[in-house]
């Protein structure tokens, strides 16, 4: 059974390919607990979104 109804968002992948150790460095925030990396993009997220 689930439990998807259709107010609910479906979930999503994003394909991310770093080629160079710098652009990662840049784009990793070690201010969430578990570290985070900054992704652009033009879909909106909200802080806790997967």
């Amino acid at each position: 059974m689930s439990t998807i109804t259709p107010s609910t968002p479906r979930p999503s992948v994003i394909q991310l390919a770093i080629k160079e150790k710098a652009a990662l460095y840049a784009a990793y925030i070690p201010l969430f607990t578990d570290g985070g990396v900054f992704i652009p993009t033009a879909r909106d997220y909200k802080l806790g979104d997967d």
